[in-house]
């Protein structure tokens, strides 16, 4: 083989395989938030949101990831709630590096 052709393989295998770890790292990504999503929404709004299952086939949210039933209860689609998981965990961090940097300024 000529050293083109090894060099347009390996080319070829380096970008199938950084679009499968992208693929990972975003399933990955959205699982945590939605699984923190599933854990602090309901509580922190007293039961007024439900998220559906992670597999749940709803349909009818609009372009935003919501929508009422029946029982004017809130429903969040499963990928709303993972983005609002990951936002929680944006926010987390920023407010332990704004203590942390408050507590080294003053402490």
């Amino acid at each position: 083989m000529s050293e083109e052709a090894t060099t347009r393989i390996a080319g070829f295998l380096l970008r199938g395989i950084l679009i499968l770890l992208q693929v990972l790292f975003e399933y990955i990504l959205m699982f945590f938030g939605y699984i923190t999503a599933r854990a602090v929404v309901p509580a922190v709004s007293l039961g007024r949101i439900r998220i559906v299952s992670f597999h749940s086939h709803e349909t009818g949210f609009n372009p935003f990831g919501y929508k009422r039933d029946p029982n004017g209860q809130l429903v969040c689609s499963a990928y709303a709630a993972a983005l609002l998981g990951f936002g929680i965990w944006i926010l987390l961090v920023l407010s332990v590096l704004a203590l942390s940097a408050t507590l080294k300024y003053f402490g």
